[in-house]
């Protein structure tokens, strides 16, 4: 059996580079167990701290919004040696949705829904939520970030509702028929939402910065 530790430690004495010792924390997130995590933690950790952070702006955030997501502890991919990320966040006010970009206000939006929120706006608010899905079907593009997933809409109602989670799902797949350019992530917690949402806008900027310097 080959002797992975044995085999990476002359792997970096010859690789001395940061993308050998990100993909060396890798194999050791792999193994999983508690001290290699912690390891590839600390690994992780020395590199960002020696890697400029790589700028990305502005995320446009509602001021209804009652539970902004941070956009904290993000990196870049590899051509940006997986340098951390600063979120250059702002207040503002938006026509739709809790999460837009600056300068594309008008062609993206992304809302943000907990499971309670999910479970009020399609019982007590449907109508209102029904105008702002009109509204979101506006833009070049939107969606529907729920911090839950299905299993847990389905299985795990809010407390204090009377609503029959039945409703919530075949109320969704109405919309998503009656809207097939909003799209709807049902995520399995909040950091995902707040991941999807983040890469979404980044991904979105980043089609719209390209478009313009290839004209």
């Amino acid at each position: 059996m080959i002797d992975g530790e044995k085999l990476w430690a002359e792997v970096l004495a010859i690789c001395d580079d940061d993308s050998c010792w990100l993909a060396y924390a890798d194999w050791l997130d792999e193994k999983d167990t508690d001290d290699d995590t912690e390891r590839a933690s600390e690994i992780r950790q020395t590199i960002n701290s020696k890697i400029r952070p790589v700028k990305f702006e502005t995320i446009i955030i509602d001021t209804r919004e009652q539970k902004p997501f941070a956009f904290k502890d993000f990196v870049s991919d590899y051509a940006q040696k997986y340098a951390p990320i600063k979120v250059i966040a702002e207040r503002g006010t938006l026509k739709s949705g809790d999460y837009s970009l600056a300068g594309y206000t008008d062609q993206i939006a992304i809302e943000r829904k907990s499971l309670t929120d999910l479970y009020g706006t399609i019982g007590r608010n449907r109508d209102r939520f029904e105008r702002e899905l009109q509204r979101l079907s506006e833009m070049e593009f939107a969606c529907v970030v729920i911090e839950s997933d299905w299993d847990a809409i389905i299985s795990q109602p809010p407390i204090h509702t009377r609503l029959n989670p039945k409703i919530i799902f075949r109320s969704v797949i109405s919309w998503k028929l009656q809207y097939p350019t909003v799209h709807w992530w049902a995520c399995p917690n909040r950091r995902f939402a707040e991941t999807v949402t983040f890469r979404t806008l980044q991904r979105y900027q980043r089609m719209k910065t390209k478009g313009t310097q290839d004209t």
